[in-house]
C-alpha cells in the first residue's frame, strides 16, 4: 500500500446527463435521515453493480465496514469536477479513525458519473469476493453499510475535506435475491398489520409492539405474499418489522401498543415467541413458492399476532408518528403445500450460559434426528426448506445452521458471520434444501462478551440470550420446535460441584456453597476473568457424544405433551471443507491465505528492478 499521500484515481468523462431516480438498478434503500444520500444496487454470481445518488456536488464515499466503525472498513470515494464534468472514483481502506488511505490497487470500476444543479450520481462495480486484508468481501453475511458526503470536492492534493455530521452506517443485506412475482389469484384477501399512528420517542433506538387478533376466516386461505407498507418520508425511520405468533390472548392485549419487551407490557406478549416473518430495511415482497402457502384462518393457529417495529432517530426528533407495517396476502385458492415454521436450536433455558469477559464464545444446540423423524411420523419422510430466520440477542455476532446426515455435513442451512440483533429479516434460500428422517441439525452461535462482567443466561430479554434458527418449509408436520440445551448438572461438572436435582437447582456440594443456588456458584466461585479458565470453559461446553444436553420436541397441537431426553452434541465425521474462495493449497498440504494484490506488487516491483536503470 502506498502513503497517504499517494493515490492512484479512477477517472471518467461524463459523456450525459443521468436524472437523478431514474436507473435500472432493482434494490434500493435511502441510507440518510435526511432523504439525500440513495443507494441502488444489483449483482450476479461474481460481481455487484453500486449506484449512488446524492444530494450534494462534493465528494460522496460508500464504504462496508466489519462492525460499523470506519476503523477496519473498505469504501469507495467518489466525486464530478464542477469545472470539466469529468467523475473521479478512488478505493480506499481506513486502518483508524482519520483520512482512509488510498488503496494503490483499485478494485472498483467506475462506470458513469454525473451531477446537476443539486445531486451527485455515481455508478460503479466490483467483485464480490476480494482478497486482501484491506478489502471487504461481500456474501450472504449482514453487511455493515457506511456512507459519507461532503460538500466540497477533495483538494488539489487529493485530500478529503472531513465530512462533519453528513455519515452514518446501516446493516442490509446486499445479496438479496428478488424473485419474479406470479400474478395473484382474483379472490385474494388483503390483511394490513399496521401500527396505530404510533408517536416515534425521540431517542436514537425504539422497539414499538402492536398487537392484532387473528383473522376471522370461515374457512382456510394460504397466505402467498408478504409486503412491506411503508409510510411515505418514514423510510429511513423504519429499520426492521418482526412478526410474532402468539399461541392466545386476552381482550386487554389485543389492538394495542406498547414499547417492546417493558416489563409493563400485556403479560401475553411474553409468549409470542415465534417468529412468523420479518422484513428489513432494502427488502422488498416476499412471495412464497408458487406451489406453497402460509395456512391461516379455521382452526389453524396463531390465536394472535404481535408486531415489533425498530425505529431509528438518530436526529431525536420529536413528534414524528408511524403508521408503517405489514401486508398479508391471502387467497382460498389452496397450493399444494402447507409451509410451517420450525424452530431449530438452542432451547430457551437458563442453563445455556454465556460467561463474560470473552471476545468470541462458541455455544451449540442440535435439533435431534429422533424428534425430526418422530415430528415427520408417517406424514412425509423429508422437509423442504426455502427460507430461513436467524435470531440472537445483542452479545450474539455469528450464527450457523449445521446440516448433518450420516455423519456426514451437507451445506450449511443458514448462517451470518456478521450478524447485527438491529437487522432481522426472512431470507429465502438461492435453492431449497431437503432434511431427511434421520438428518439431524447442529446450530452455533457466537457471543461476544468482552463488555460484560456477570454471566449471561439464556432468556426473553434483549441483555440475556438465544440462539435460533425459524426455518420455512413444506410440507407442514405437526413439530414447531426442535432444540436441545445443556443440563444444568453438566454446567457444574466443569468444576467438580453438584446439584440437587434439574430443575431450579441448589447446591451439594462444595460444602461452601451448599444450599445456595446453582447460579450463585457459577458466578462468584469461578474466575471468569481468568483467561486460562475461560479457555477450558470453553473446549468443555464444546463436548461431543456425552448425553449431556436436555434435548427439547415440541408438538403443535400437543404442546403439553413436550418431550425431554439427554442427548448428545452430534459429532461430524466429514466436515464440510473450509471456504476457499482465497486460499490456496500449500506445499505441505495446509492452507495459505492469497493476497492477490500482494501477488501483482511483488511482481511489478520485481519487472522494475530488473529493467537495465533499475526503478
Amino acid at each position: 500500500m502506498l502513503s497517504q499521500g499517494v493515490f492512484i484515481v479512477c477517472t471518467l468523462y461524463a459523456v450525459y446527463a443521468h436524472s437523478i431516480g431514474g436507473n435500472s438498478l432493482p434494490h434500493h434503500v435511502v441510507l440518510d435521515p435526511g432523504n439525500k444520500f440513495h443507494l441502488f444496487w444489483d449483482f450476479d454470481d461474481n460481481e455487484i453493480t453500486f449506484e449512488v445518488q446524492v444530494m450534494t456536488l462534493g465528494y460522496v464515499g460508500l464504504g462496508f465496514s466489519p462492525n460499523g466503525d470506519m476503523t477496519g472498513s473498505d469504501m469507495a470515494t467518489g466525486w464530478v469536477e464542477d469545472a470539466t464534468g469529468k467523475a473521479n472514483l478512488q478505493d480506499r481502506f481506513a486502518p483508524g479513525k482519520f483520512e482512509p488511505v488510498v488503496d494503490m490497487m483499485s478494485d472498483y470500476n467506475l462506470l458513469s458519473g454525473s451531477q446537476n444543479g443539486t445531486h451527485t450520481t455515481l455508478r460503479f462495480s466490483r467483485r464480490l469476493i476480494l482478497c486482501s486484508n484491506n478489502d471487504f468481501s461481500i456474501n450472504n453475511d449482514t453487511a455493515r453499510v457506511i456512507w459519507a458526503y461532503s460538500d466540497s470536492e477533495p483538494g488539489p492534493d487529493g485530500h478529503l475535506m472531513y465530512h462533519f455530521q453528513n455519515r452514518g452506517v446501516r446493516s442490509m443485506y446486499l445479496l438479496t435475491y428478488t424473485q419474479d412475482l406470479p400474478p395473484l389469484p382474483a379472490d385474494t384477501v388483503t390483511l394490513d398489520l399496521l401500527s396505530p399512528n404510533v408517536l416515534i420517542p425521540a431517542t436514537d433506538t425504539t422497539y414499538l409492539c402492536s398487537s392484532f387478533k387473528f383473522p376471522d376466516l370461515t374457512r382456510k386461505h394460504h397466505v402467498i405474499q408478504v409486503e412491506p407498507v411503508i409510510q411515505p418520508g418514514r423510510e429511513s425511520e423504519v429499520h426492521h418489522i418482526i412478526l410474532h405468533a402468539c399461541p392466545y390472548y386476552s381482550n386487554e392485549s389485543l389492538e394495542v401498543s406498547h414499547q417492546c419487551r417493558h416489563r409493563n407490557m400485556p403479560p401475553e406478549w411474553w409468549r409470542c415467541e415465534a417468529n412468523y416473518f420479518a422484513w428489513a430495511i432494502g427488502g422488498g415482497v416476499f412471495s412464497f413458492p408458487v406451489h406453497v402457502g402460509m395456512p391461516i384462518g379455521d382452526s389453524e393457529k396463531p390465536m394472535m399476532f404481535l408486531m415489533e417495529v425498530h425505529y431509528d432517530n438518530p436526529r431525536l426528533l420529536s413528534g414524528m408518528r408511524d403508521s408503517s407495517g405489514l401486508r398479508l396476502i391471502m387467497t382460498s385458492q389452496l397450493r399444494q403445500y402447507d409451509a410451517g415454521i420450525l424452530y431449530m436450536g438452542m432451547n430457551v433455558w437458563d442453563s445455556h450460559v454465556i460467561p463474560p469477559y470473552y471476545k468470541e464464545f462458541l455455544s451449540e444446540g442440535a435439533c435431534s434426528s429422533d424428534c425430526l423423524s418422530q415430528g415427520m411420523g408417517n406424514q412425509t419422510d423429508k422437509l423442504n426448506v426455502f427460507a430461513a430466520i436467524l435470531h440472537s440477542h445483542l452479545a450474539g455476532h455469528k450464527i450457523r445452521l449445521r446440516h448433518i446426515r450420516d455423519g456426514k455435513e451437507l451445506d450449511v442451512l443458514a448462517q451470518d458471520n456478521n450478524y447485527d440483533f438491529n437487522f432481522q429479516e426472512t431470507r429465502l434460500l438461492p435453492e431449497e434444501r431437503v432434511i431427511q428422517k434421520g438428518d439431524r441439525t447442529l446450530i452455533q452461535c457466537v457471543y461476544n462478551t468482552e463488555d460484560r462482567t456477570d454471566m449471561t443466561y439464556s432468556g426473553l430479554s434483549t441483555r440475556e440470550e438465544m440462539c435460533i434458527a425459524f426455518v420455512m418449509y413444506y410440507p407442514k408436520i405437526p413439530l414447531i420446535q426442535c432444540a436441545s440445551h445443556p443440563s444444568v448438572h453438566f454446567n457444574l461438572a466443569f468444576r467438580n460441584a453438584t446439584a440437587d436435582r434439574q430443575w431450579s437447582p441448589n447446591i451439594l456440594t462444595p460444602l461452601e456453597y451448599q444450599g445456595r443456588s446453582w447460579k450463585d456458584f457459577f458466578e462468584n466461585a469461578i474466575d471468569w476473568s481468568d483467561r486460562k479458565v475461560r479457555e477450558d470453559f470453553q473446549k468443555y461446553s464444546l463436548l461431543k457424544n456425552y448425553p449431556v444436553h436436555i434435548a427439547g420436541c415440541i408438538d403443535e397441537y400437543r404442546p403439553s405433551s413436550e418431550s425431554f431426553s439427554m442427548e448428545a452434541i452430534p459429532s461430524i465425521q466429514e466436515p464440510l471443507p473450509e471456504n476457499s474462495e482465497c486460499r490456496v493449497v500449500s506445499a505441505t498440504g495446509g492452507h495459505a491465505t492469497f493476497s492477490y494484490k500482494l501477488i501483482f506488487l511483488i511482481a511489478t516491483l520485481v519487472i522494475l528492478m530488473l529493467k537495465p536503470n533499475g526503478i
